[in-house]
């Protein structure tokens, strides 16, 4: 969708969640009483009705009703409400903020509308297109009162309804009404309607400009920051803001950094404070900045001007920027006017403040993630706490290392930092190899301590001796421990909460082939059925174009309809040379649908009671002798074409390509075409002339290519062996021991024969993996299979495969040092394999029919493995041939037998979070990649266990759902005083079901199938109920398939009761699995009269006779599924079966004479 558009949308979303946290009053509502509800609608609405001139003199009992239909809409600004050339069947009154009228043929703005103005009114009420566009200026929230709700309201008042009714057709039959509603032109263009990216409010400095005297005007009250503010303000959605909060976000951070640790660096630095004043004018800058951004008022309305901008931040954040960049340390400085020691320690303290202005880092974050769902924002996330985490480490580090030294000024400039005697630092110095007296090795030692006492790292290398000492231990364990649970919480619940709709889906699709392995479903059949959920999945992952847009507000919907759909409906032969305004109002009504390759849309003799617009794709018209009839490409029309309800087909219409089609109610259909009675005339024109049940368009082609390119049989048989699930997996397995094999040989310089022989038969296998990629991409192009998927991806990244097979090591030849080095190096190009495995565990974790426990396993299990064995190749090579490392001992004895197993020990206590005294980092270097190491750790940690717990949500996310309903059941039916047994049955009976169906009597993608496959399934699961009877057995055949269509399943436990005596309800049963009793009911005794098995059934006379109460009870004796038939869902494919129908009910008559012993 189109970047403008997008936009709108986000600010509409934006604007509700402001306005209501995003939830509809009705729904809040929805537990309450009714008389509750309304009285909630008439104290919030009454009154601003009877401000409206056409309600002013309604009696209170219609304005009520009026009051109770009225519905709330918040928008943002700059954001259309209806348009020109349009008709509206909805009016508004602005309850606040403003809107301008602009004319639909001029586009000039005519006037602005304030709060208690309406719009749209006479325009609803002579259901005439308006003539005017109406766009809000200011955050907006409107009344909507529909014209349906009004005539409802009006029958309260006949006499008056009918008053409005004749002066309405006699106003819109008017003379004066004709000319003044017909327009040249229609509502603005899409194009016309895209804002243009503005960063800045301008205040002209031309004396004829109105917003000149706007700027002078304003500067009523302090009118001294008129000197020193700009003529322009600053949008707070611009450009400019935007990039400026995210490089206010990096200088924030590097002075929360810096500034705590100035001295240290300042022994290496001379006069280092000097050149830091560059950040604190930053803030400065930021300061400035700030006073100059627009904002909105309370009520919706962007404040622009630079006296209200500068005066709401001084009473916003202002102080705190303040407190952030003042710069205290120097003004100490300045009015000291010497430099102590105990001066020195108080000027590093005070240099704190600089910290504070980390708050502005999650606004420079918040711009990255609007959308906190997508997968890559929650390493965003990560990245995001582990930069917090960085700082509040420093601040950690810097306050332990300021009580633990003295810092004085040398001659030359530069800061002398002793450690003070018997400070932590003399004491534990000799644990590592390092001078403790270099003031970088102190922060070193520092950011040591702090890190492993904040994660609970059991090494024991430095432990705290005084008072002062022990009590900072004790907050920042605490501390510590707040906050990475904190962060672990939030990464992980992101992460979690990720793949919540494709768990949903997940757990569907598991119930639906759980379902045909059980009715023993073809395997063919069940591979349609699997494929057209994968292919649904990919297309839309689940979500509904009709859903989403039903979330908008009616302009926007109709705007983003018109780009969706446009293109499609201009191409339709009998939509031609129409306003953008049909193309907006069909958008809102249709709903897409999907259909595979050779998947039939319209079956021969199917009643059908949509009209479909084919919107991508091919579709082949075959006729009832089963020849080909004629193509349909996009823009074609079919189906019901007929103004009425349902009509019987007498066509196939099959998919000759995946396609995607555009289906309307045939009903609502017409119903709409009550205001373009042109398009009627053509479609009656086009049936007239043509009669054929299909509009094609000029452009269709009416050639056909069936037919598939040739592949070598041998060839796609192996392609599709290797191509397989499996051997992806495989060769993700083969990815991983290219890049563990290949860094390994660069940390230990391994010259094994069996390692070269493994490292370039791995490279052998990549590139024979790289060829079949290729034809498989080929061949699932011509296929369109759902195994191939995977091929068509890793062809897709085919460069970094081909780039991970270079055999870039030979380039060392031409190195003159290090020759061994620089080719081990150069061979890490084999880490670009990673990348396929990345690939293959999101793209299978993305499908449906998966071991979504396994496969996650698998995936964790691989990126811990990953990890691990990077960090331990990482630590050999830190602590490689160095007897001062974390491999020797204070002895300078090494502790290793095996270099591997050894760095491997160390890398897993780091990843654990527990850590051993015997092996512990020593250097500078070894310090400083722990402390990165273990805190980069911690936060795959989180998403780590986030990862775990979207495996257990994926499992429990019905559960608990189920869980839920079954719960709020059960307190309405506590708290209704229902009998007890009648209570603890239906809550037997849920629990039943759970562990049967998992609380579903037919799995939801039956429901949501389309007619083909659920009719297939249904046909070969149920079909022989009605093929095998005698009632139905001979009908027509296209009948009998509709009819078993039409079957419900339901289950029932040992006990249960199918039907009462008496019950009327129009249903037919049929056994399907069980055994059922039936029993006469008398006033004193239940007399059991008969047992029935599966394949039997009953109520057959109910069922095909009205109003007929059954004669007996129906209990179920074992778990039992059973399938009813009602016939107000059938009946009226009689109206296409006569011949069928006369033999139902001759059959049926017979039966009844046979029992009654007539015959």
């Amino acid at each position: 969708m189109v970047k403008h558009l997008q936009l709108r949308m986000n600010q509409y979303l934006i604007a509700r969640w402001l306005d209501c946290k995003g939830m509809n009053y009705k729904d809040l509502y929805r537990d309450a009483s009714k008389q509750l509800f309304e009285e909630f609608q008439v104290k919030k609405y009454s009154k601003i009705l009877y401000t409206t001139p056409l309600f002013q003199q309604l009696h209170f009992n219609v304005v009520r009703k009026l009051a109770i239909s009225c519905r709330s809409v918040s928008l943002p600004p700059n954001e259309y409400v209806c348009y020109a050339g349009e008709v509206s069947r909805e009016m508004y009154i602005i309850e606040s903020g403003y809107c301008e009228v602009i004319s639909g043929s001029s586009e000039m703005v005519e006037k602005i509308l304030g709060p208690m103005n309406g719009f749209c009114i006479i325009d609803t009420l002579l259901e005439l297109a308006g003539i005017f566009n109406i766009r809000t200026i200011t955050h907006v929230r409107l009344i909507k009162l529909r014209l349906s709700a009004i005539n409802e309201a009006m029958r309260q008042a006949p006499e008056m309804a009918q008053q409005l009714k004749m002066l309405s057709e006699e106003t819109k039959n008017s003379f004066a009404a004709r000319r003044l509603f017909t327009i040249s032109s229609s509502a603005i263009q899409q194009c016309d309607m895209e804002e243009k990216e503005e960063s800045w409010v301008v205040f002209s400095v031309n004396i004829a400009d109105t917003r000149y005297t706007d700027f002078l005007n304003g500067w009523t009250k302090f009118a001294v920051l008129k000197y020193f503010m700009l003529r322009r303000t600053i949008l707070p959605d611009g450009r400019f803001i935007l990039i400026w909060e995210i490089v206010r976000g990096i200088f924030a951070f590097l002075s929360a950094m810096i500034f705590p640790v100035l001295y240290i660096y300042q022994h290496y630095v001379p006069n280092l404070n000097y050149y830091m004043l560059i950040l604190d004018m930053f803030g400065v800058i930021d300061i400035y900045i700030r006073l100059h951004v627009c904002y909105y008022n309370k009520l919706g309305i962007l404040v622009t001007h630079p006296r209200m901008t500068a005066k709401n931040y001084l009473f916003s954040s202002f102080i705190i920027d303040l407190v952030a960049i003042c710069p205290i340390d120097y003004i100490m400085y300045a009015v000291e006017r010497k430099s102590t020691t105990a001066f020195n320690k108080l000027q590093t303290f005070v240099r704190f403040n600089r910290v504070l202005q980390i708050y502005r880092l999650p606004d420079a974050f918040s711009i990255f993630s609007k959308d906190w769902v997508e997968r890559q924002a929650v390493y965003l996330h990560a990245l995001k706490y582990l930069l917090l985490t960085s700082v509040i480490m420093n601040l950690f580090a810097a306050t332990i290392l300021n009580i633990s030294v003295l810092i004085s000024d040398s001659a030359d400039g530069l800061k002398d930092i002793t450690p003070i005697s018997n400070s932590w630092i003399i004491q534990y110095q000799s644990s590592f190899s390092l001078n403790a007296s270099e003031p970088l090795n102190m922060y070193f030692m520092a950011s040591y301590w702090v890190t492993t006492t904040t994660l609970q790292l059991s090494f024991g290398s430095i432990n705290a001796e005084k008072n002062e000492e022990v009590l900072f231990v004790i907050i920042i364990i605490v501390t510590g421990y707040l906050w990475y649970t904190y962060v672990i919480v939030i990464i992980s619940n992101s992460k979690a909460t990720i793949n919540a709709h494709l768990t949903l889906y997940q757990n569907h699709m598991r119930r639906l082939i759980d379902f045909m392995k059980q009715e023993k479903i073809s395997r063919e059949l069940q591979t349609k059925a699997i494929d057209h959920f994968e292919y649904i999945w990919q297309r839309t992952h689940g979500m509904n174009v009709v859903n989403i847009l039903k979330q908008c507000h009616v302009a926007l919907r109709k705007d983003c309809a018109l780009y969706l759909y446009e293109e499609t409906l201009k191409q339709v032969t009998v939509f031609t040379d129409m306003l953008p305004s049909f193309y907006r109002m069909l958008g809102t009504i249709v709903s897409e649908n999907y259909y595979l390759k050779n998947y039939p849309v319209i079956q021969l003799n199917d009643v059908v009671k949509y009209i479909y617009i084919l919107h991508k794709g091919e579709l082949l018209v075959i006729g009832p002798d089963g020849s080909y009839f004629d193509t349909l490409t996009r823009g074609c029309v079919f189906g019901n074409l007929d103004d009425v309800k349902q009509t019987r087909s007498m066509v196939t219409v099959l998919s000759n390509t995946n396609v995607d089609l555009l289906t309307i109610p045939t009903e609502t259909f017409y119903y709409r075409l009550v205001d373009y009675p042109i398009i009627k005339n053509r479609i009656r024109k086009h049936i007239l002339l043509n009669n054929l049940s299909y509009i094609k368009t000029k452009a269709s082609e009416t050639e056909v290519l069936l037919g598939e390119e040739s592949v070598g049989l041998v060839k796609k048989k192996i392609v599709r062996i290797l191509s397989n699930s499996i051997m992806q997996y495989l060769f993700g397995v083969l990815c991983w021991l290219s890049y563990a094999l290949a860094l390994y040989q660069l940390a230990f310089k391994s010259l094994s024969t069996a390692v070269f022989v493994a490292t370039y038969g791995l490279d052998v296998l990549h590139v024979i993996h790289i060829y079949i990629g290729f034809h498989a991409f080929r061949q699932g192009r011509i296929a369109g299979q759902r195994k191939l998927v995977l091929s068509r991806r890793f062809a897709f990244k085919k460069s970094y495969d081909i780039l991970s097979v270079l055999p870039l090591e030979l380039l060392s030849l031409f190195a003159h040092n290090n020759k061994m080095y620089v080719f081990f190096m150069l061979r890490m190009n084999r880490a670009l394999r990673l990348w396929n495995i990345y690939h293959i565990f999101t793209i299978s974790y993305n499908f449906l029919n998966v071991n979504v426990l396994l496969i996650k396993a698998l995936s964790i299990f691989m990126t811990m493995a990953t990890i691990i064995h990077t960090e331990t190749c990482i630590w050999y090579m830190v602590g490689e041939d160095n007897p001062n490392g974390w491999m020797y001992n204070i002895q300078n004895q090494t502790t290793c037998v095996n270099d591997y197993l050894c760095s491997l020990y160390f890398a897993v206590s780091l990843s654990s979070f527990v850590g051993y005294m015997n092996i512990r980092p020593r250097t500078a270097g070894e310090i400083t990649f722990m402390v990165f190491n273990t805190i980069v750790n911690k936060f795959i940690a989180a998403v780590v266990i986030g990862d775990m717990s979207s495996i257990t949500k994926s499992y429990a996310s019905t559960l608990t759902s189920f869980d839920y309903s079954r719960r709020k059941m059960e307190l309405f039916l506590k708290n209704s005083f229902i009998s007890i047994p009648l209570f603890n049955s239906v809550m037997q009976y849920t629990s039943q079901l759970w562990g049967m169906n998992q609380g579903y009597q037919i799995p939801v993608f039956m429901t949501q199938a389309p007619s083909y496959i659920s009719a297939s399934i249904k046909w070969a699961a149920f079909g022989h109920h009605i093929r095998e009877n005698w009632v139905f057995m001979d009908c027509h055949g296209d009948f009998i398939r509709i009819l078993i269509r039409r079957l419900h399943i339901q289950t029932y436990f040992t006990g249960d009761t199918i039907c009462q005596q008496g019950d009327v309800n129009g249903k037919m049963y049929f056994i399907h699995k069980g055994k059922v009793n039936a029993y006469y009911i008398t006033d004193t005794e239940e007399i059991h009269v008969d047992s029935l098995d599966e394949s039997d059934c009953f109520g057959m006379i109910q069922g095909l006779f009205p109003n007929t109460p059954h004669t007996h009870t129906f209990k179920a004796i074992t778990v039992t599924s059973v399938l009813t038939l009602e016939l107000s869902n059938w009946v009226h494919l009689f109206l296409f079966y006569p011949g069928s129908k006369f033999l139902i009910y001759d059959r049926i008559s017979k039966l009844d004479l046979y029992a009654k012993g007539v015959v």
